[in-house]
């Protein structure tokens, strides 16, 4: 009936909830997050998964907003198999930024959205295969 903001409850994002009657409920997001309550949320059990590796560094862009070209940095802790994907706000894939086997240390590529419309976008890091981590980024024309 009543909801109230808490933060803290996960350095996640939370992106489903659920409550099979008024006491018990479970919250799920991103990285595996599960966050579960047994008296209708006034505390949680929390099972967040860490499966956001530490050896892969994706930063915010910058500038964020955008115009017309940005600056996407990342990090590897160990060389590996990168792809740095760009994908609209319907999950469809506009672009690949980076596709290569990248050496350890820190790196950079640069984002020109000459052909691109206003809106939100979405950066992901891909490392070995594995979605590592994944930024909003913003284009105001």
């Amino acid at each position: 009936m009543n909801w109230t903001i808490n933060k803290g409850l996960s350095a996640n994002y939370i992106t489903s909830i659920y409550f099979s009657d008024s006491i018990n409920g479970t919250m799920t997001g991103i990285f595996g997050t599960i966050l579960r309550t047994t008296n209708g949320g006034i505390s949680y059990i929390g099972n967040e998964a860490h499966l956001v590796p530490d050896n892969f560094q994706l930063y915010q862009n910058y500038p964020n907003p955008f115009n017309p070209s940005t600056t996407i940095r990342f990090s590897l802790k160990r060389s590996a198999e990168i792809k740095i994907l760009l994908s609209n706000i319907l999950g469809e894939q506009v672009r690949v930024l980076t596709d290569k086997f990248t050496t350890a240390g820190d790196h950079e590529v640069t984002l020109n959205s000459a052909d691109l419309s206003t809106g939100v976008y979405f950066c992901s890091l891909i490392a070995n295969g594995s979605v590592s981590q994944t930024i909003k980024l913003l284009l105001i024309k």
